[in-house]
């Protein structure tokens, strides 16, 4: 008898250290996974920090401009201006941010259309911000500013 309940307080034992080590597991896992999104999205809000900053520069530099040729030579004065192109009423900038050990290259369209009117002009402007290697803009800032007919 005494040799039946010895085996019975084994496999009792037995059993209970494995689904202790079964919640171990999961918390591990739980842990494991929750760190890796973090720094994903640790990542991400890097990268559109960054697309942020440049279309925000690009928009101050290029304030004053009333013709896409007029903003791609202001444009030369962005802090980490790679290449600039201007055609077809669009700039297209390449902008390498310094962010600690990391460097990124973003390219930023600048989309003109001026509205004139009588005693001035109303430039929009449309900059769109993108990853390396990207289609779709991480972000977008429309803005734009009036021009008065002297200050041209």
């Amino acid at each position: 008898m005494e040799s039946k309940g010895k085996s019975n307080m084994n496999t009792a034992f037995i059993v209970e250290l494995f689904i202790l080590f079964l919640i171990l597991l999961v918390l591990i896992v739980t842990v494991t996974t929750v760190s890796a999104k973090a720094r994903v999205q640790g990542l991400e809000a890097e990268l559109l920090n960054g697309a942020v900053i440049c279309a925000e520069n690009m928009a101050e530099v290029t304030a004053p401009a009333e013709k896409p040729k007029q903003a791609a030579q202001l444009a030369k004065f962005m802090d980490g201006a790679q290449g600039i192109d201007q055609k077809d009423g669009q700039v297209q900038v390449y902008v390498l941010m310094k962010r600690g050990k990391k460097d990124t290259e973003y390219r930023l369209v600048m989309d003109m259309e001026r509205d004139a009117g009588e005693s001035g002009a109303y430039v929009k402007k449309s900059i769109s911000v993108y990853a390396p290697e990207e289609t779709e803009p991480l972000y977008v800032l429309d803005t734009g500013s009036y021009i008065r007919e002297g200050e041209r």
